[in-house]
């Protein structure tokens, strides 16, 4: 507990901030944690304030912490840099680390804009997975179970079928067959149970009619700003590029997502003539939490996710602000994921 204590303190109180790559290691099972940041020891506070918690966003080295504690843990610096160093750059340093030490158990480090990591190799990718225990190589079946193809990771499983990698991770997840006629399973677990088939989409009466009926569609942002009507669903998802059925599902509901996906059409909300006083509402909110942004002051910059630069603030001031944990905004922060359709930036 003393030796604990005397390392909370040092990383807290140390306002000495760096630049740079650190390390976080296990001493007694050699695992290993690699991250970048603008402030070292700040991070480092981040870090065990959210392993006491048990709200760490690594389960790894969560489960790793649980088992020892702060004092099986050694923080160290890999590599100082210049402050003048770029976003890119530093992630870049952060890449060859990560594919040069054996034994790390973060994931994949991600660009800023929440898509692919950035250099790591197929083999860098697949060491990973096994150091953190999750690598199940996956086989691709037919209706009479005869195994297509073994693939070691979920994207060249979608590229096989030709398929989206949720896809494949829903039917990997629920145990079915898809529409297509593919199955996939897990290598240790082929011969153990069967896929259940598809569902039959059965559409209600109301859904059959608002499609023949060919009712106007009015597109809006998430932030409730009119953007464009359409004739029918048909013509809302061509242009989006899209299926149809997702606009569909979309029609009349008004939520903010936790983490909005990359595709255009989640940027917008789908209602008809009869529901469009409900966007009031939705624009009414935004306006306040945009009013008080523009406003505010802080080291973290805000855009929407139309990448309008909104303002500044602190992590605590805009949880508030969205009414969700901080937590969860610094995991969005830290994920290069949105939170609640806005996208903060050191």
């Amino acid at each position: 507990m003393i030796i604990e204590t005397f390392i909370l303190t040092l990383y807290f109180t140390n306002t000495n901030e760096m630049k740079g790559i650190y390390l976080i290691e296990n001493r007694k099972s050699d695992e290993k944690y690699i991250g970048s940041s603008y402030k070292i020891h700040s991070r480092w506070g981040v870090h065990l304030r959210l392993l006491l918690q048990n709200k760490h966003h690594c389960k790894a080295l969560q489960e790793t912490f649980n088992k020892g504690g702060v004092s099986d843990l050694l923080f160290s610096i890999l590599e100082i840099v210049a402050t003048s160093t770029s976003d890119k750059e530093l992630e870049e340093k952060e890449s060859q680390y990560s594919s040069s030490i054996s034994g790390h158990i973060n994931r994949l480090p991600r660009l800023k804009d929440g898509n692919v990591n950035f250099t790591h190799t197929r083999e860098t990718i697949i060491n990973i997975l096994k150091t953190q225990h999750r690598y199940k190589p996956v086989y691709v079946i037919d209706s009479d179970n005869n195994i297509l193809g073994e693939f070691e990771v979920h994207k060249d499983v979608a590229r096989f079928v030709k398929l989206g990698i949720q896809t494949v991770k829903d039917c990997l997840l629920n145990k079915k067959y898809h529409r297509g006629g593919y199955g996939f399973i897990y290598k240790e677990d082929y011969g153990k149970y069967k896929l259940s088939e598809p569902k039959i989409v059965r559409w209600k009466i109301k859904d059959r009619e608002l499609i023949r009926n060919r009712i106007k569609i009015k597109a809006y942002t998430v932030y409730g700003e009119f953007y464009k009507e359409f004739d029918s669903i048909k013509d809302c998802a061509n242009h989006f590029n899209t299926a149809a059925g997702n606009i569909h599902r979309k029609i009349n509901v008004i939520f903010s997502k936790k983490n909005l996906i990359d595709h255009e059409s989640s940027k917008y909300i789908f209602m008809t003539e009869k529901n469009v006083d409900r966007v009031q509402h939705l624009r009414d909110k935004w306006n306040i939490i945009f009013s008080k942004l523009h406003i505010s002051t802080g080291n973290y910059k805000i855009h929407d996710c139309f990448n309008n630069y909104l303002g500044s603030c602190e992590i605590e001031y805009l949880s508030e602000l969205l009414f969700v944990r901080a937590t969860s905004t610094y995991n969005a922060l830290y994920r290069g994921t949105y939170i609640k359709t806005l996208k903060i930036i050191k």
